[in-house]
C-alpha cells in the first residue's frame, strides 16, 4: 500500500495492490483522498488494504509499506497525534481480526513502485476507491520489473 500528499495538508491519495504467493495480481485500488497530511494517506491507504483483503477471505497477509512511521505506530503502541488515532484504531481492529496470520513490514519506495503508481491514478478520479481486476496500463511495466525481480538502485525514479 502507498498513500501520498502534496504539501503540508495537500490533494492527497491511497493505492494498492493484492497478490498472491507467486507476485501474481489479485486486486488493485486507487483512492483520491481530498486533502489530507502524508501520514494520514499512508494510514488510510494501509485501512482501505486490509478492508478489501478481509472481504477477499485472505487467510495470510503481507503488508509492505514505504513508511517507517506508520509501521512503527502500526506494530506498538500508539501514543501519537490525536488526528490519526482513529485511524490507527481501525487498522489495529483488522490486524486483530482472528481470521488471518498478517505481517507488517517496511520496504523502501523503490520495492513499492506499482502501490505508488496506482496511489498517482487516485488524484485522476473523483473522491472514493476505484478497484481494478486486472493491473491497468499505467502499472503493468512496474509489475512485469516486479514479478523479474528486477532491482531498482536507490535514488533512481522510474
Amino acid at each position: 500500500m502507498d498513500g501520498a500528499a502534496k504539501g503540508s495538508l495537500g490533494l492527497a491519495r491511497a493505492g494498492g495492490v493484492l497478490r498472491n504467493d507467486r507476485g501474481g495480481w489479485i486486486l488493485g485500488f486507487s483512492e483520491n483522498l481530498g486533502h489530507c497530511t502524508a501520514i494520514k494517506a499512508e494510514i488510510r491507504a494501509i485501512l482501505r488494504g486490509l478492508q478489501l483483503t478481509r472481504e477477499l477471505g485472505t487467510i495470510k497477509l503481507c503488508v509492505q509499506v514505504d513508511s517507517k512511521a506508520v509501521v512503527s505506530m502500526l506494530t506498538t503502541t500508539f501514543n501519537g497525534h490525536p488526528e490519526y488515532g482513529m485511524l490507527i484504531q481501525q487498522c489495529k481492529y483488522l490486524l486483530d481480526w482472528g481470521g488471518w496470520e498478517i505481517k507488517i513490514s517496511h520496504c523502501f519506495r523503490e520495492a513499492n513502485q506499482v502501490a505508488d503508481k496506482l496511489a498517482k491514478m487516485g488524484v485522476e478520479g473523483n473522491l472514493g476507491v476505484t478497484r481494478f481486476c486486472t493491473p491497468p496500463i499505467e502499472v503493468q511495466e512496474a509489475m512485469y520489473a516486479d514479478n523479474l525481480g528486477v532491482l531498482w538502485p536507490r535514488g533512481f525514479n522510474r
